[in-house]
């Protein structure tokens, strides 16, 4: 019976001060709440900081992408023929006359250059 009563009376003061403290937790609610509110709009600006940084870094890469896209036209390699009805020797490479077979094609060969 002692213990009825007891929890009885814990439970009509866990009313009483439940009610009182209703206000109280209904402003810590709102403060919650307007807290979340703020996070987001920081977060929703971080974001959006966060998406130009991107676009730069994607704008530079892909301006690099082109120039590498603009590259060294088609070259004839060593030992093909060249002239005006060819195409241009590779770098490192000239349009010689060769003793070897320019004598055959009538044409001049891409070669290493001579030294000499």
């Amino acid at each position: 019976m002692k213990t009825i009563i007891v929890f009885l009376s814990l439970l009509v003061l866990a009313t009483k001060f439940g009610d009182a403290n209703e206000g109280v937790n209904q402003e810590q609610m709102k403060e919650v709440i307007q807290n979340e509110f703020r996070e987001d709009f920081l977060n929703e600006m971080a974001a959006m900081s966060l998406l130009q940084q991107l676009e730069a870094i994607e704008s530079t890469l892909l301006e690099k992408e082109a120039d590498r896209n603009s590259r060294q036209k088609r070259c004839n390699g060593k030992n093909v023929p060249c002239g005006s009805n060819h195409s241009p020797c590779c770098s490192g490479l000239s349009c010689e006359e060769t003793f070897g077979y320019g004598w055959l094609y009538k044409s001049p060969y891409c070669v290493i250059p001579s030294n000499g």
